[in-house]
């Protein structure tokens, strides 16, 4: 699992990441933080199979977004038929929110962040991961 880190619109990302053939990113964690803040803002799980749900702390919700398909992405036009490419749709029930983070925590090796994450997400409000835990992981 690759572990990198970089700040984007003003928040730090702290990505860990599973890559195939290719270079493609199989599965991945991301744990975002706003810049120069101590505390978790969000955690986002990838997984190239079901699609993408990220939790917010504050509010302690999910967005769950899934991969539209190869049906569907050929059925929008014909230079999608010849080109297709699946595109993320903005809906997603519990269940697929539970698939894309099995998926993307399988690869995950760090076993204290792993635990970190469950424990966060029963006690969002709690201040449970932040900046800290991050600083003592060395960057690829």
């Amino acid at each position: 699992m690759n572990y990198y880190k970089k700040n984007k619109n003003g928040f730090d990302w702290f990505i860990f990441e599973e890559r195939k053939d290719l270079d493609h990113v199989r599965a991945g964690v991301s744990f975002i933080i706003k810049e120069n803040t101590r505390p978790l803002y969000s955690i986002e799980f990838y997984s190239s199979l079901h699609g993408i749900t990220a939790w917010f702390r504050k509010e302690d919700k999910f967005q769950i977004s899934r991969w539209e398909g190869e049906d569907k992405a050929k059925s929008l036009s014909d230079l999608n038929y010849h080109y297709t490419g699946e595109f993320l749709s903005s809906s997603g029930d519990d269940a697929l929110k539970i698939k894309i983070m099995e998926d993307a925590l399988s690869f995950f090796k760090d076993k204290i962040l792993k635990e970190l994450i469950e424990t966060q997400l029963e006690n969002p409000k709690d201040i449970m991961i932040a900046r800290e835990h991050f600083l003592r992981i060395k960057e690829d």
